[in-house]
């Protein structure tokens, strides 16, 4: 191995090492929901609920009748969303709303969704 391939792999390593570095140095995340309360959020409480850690929207007995929505009280900048959803019954349609507003004086919002459902047995959204 000539000296230049040599200088080559150390500086490859030490580009490597710095990586793994700047990985560890990175937070971990923080949760917005404490999986008990609905504190640092509002909404019309009385179509969602705590349930096994987990934000539950209507019964499969009584669905919620229209749009509703469960917002954070704090405003987040630059952020990684990560989460976990699961869909019941048929038809069952449910979204998240970022870098929304709420509409004053009504019930829906404005800004960008990221929809998840079920449109036939076969095909989930």
């Amino acid at each position: 191995m000539t000296l230049r391939h040599l200088a080559l792999v150390v500086f490859a390593v030490a580009v490597f090492l710095f990586d793994i570095a700047a990985l560890a140095d990175e937070p971990a995340g923080r949760a917005i929901f404490d999986g008990e309360s609905f504190a640092g959020w509002e909404g019309n409480l009385d179509w969602f609920r705590v349930e096994d850690k987990a934000v539950v929207a209507g019964t499969m007995k009584k669905p919620i009748p229209r749009n509703e929505f469960l917002c954070t009280e704090r405003e987040y900048g630059d952020f990684e969303l990560t989460l976990k959803a699961k869909l019941l019954g048929d038809g069952a349609n449910a979204g998240i709303q970022f870098r929304t507003k709420r509409i004053p004086n009504h019930h829906e919002v404005s800004g960008y969704q990221c929809d998840m459902g079920v449109v036939s047995k076969d095909h989930n959204i």
